[in-house]
């Protein structure tokens, strides 16, 4: 738990300087596969008083057939859920494919990868009210 703490009150200072300098990937976090996870901070936005819409992401460690995959996402501060409106794919060819995903609303528990960036983003809401 105190760790956990602690990443969020750092990710949540990046934040805050980031959005200062006008940056917008973020790297958050590495998964236990090693692949980089980065955030837009400038895309952050309330879609209703409890949820958020943001872009995600991901940049796979190990060899794959795609360079990064970043995923327009909603986040659910009340329910703890999570769903992807869209994904744009970079292959490593240099194709760029844009899917349009509208999938419906999914739990997020504590092992999922999802849970930090949930936190974190739904932690914002509380220091800016």
């Amino acid at each position: 738990m105190k760790k956990k703490f602690l990443a969020l009150t750092a990710f949540t200072l990046i934040a805050i300087v980031s959005g200062a300098e006008g940056i917008s990937w973020e790297y958050f976090m590495q998964n236990s596969r090693g692949d980089n996870y980065y955030v837009d901070f400038d895309t952050i936005q309330h879609s209703s008083s409890d949820t958020f819409r943001i872009s995600k992401k991901v940049v796979p460690e190990q060899p794959a057939n795609y360079s990064s995959l970043v995923s327009s996402i909603e986040l659910d501060c009340k329910e703890k859920g999570i769903r992807v409106l869209q994904e744009t794919v970079t292959y490593n060819s240099g194709d760029i494919e844009t899917f349009d995903r509208n999938e419906k609303w999914h739990s997020v528990h504590t092992e999922d990868e999802d849970d930090l960036l949930l936190e974190f983003i739904c932690s914002l809401k509380k220091v800016r009210n």
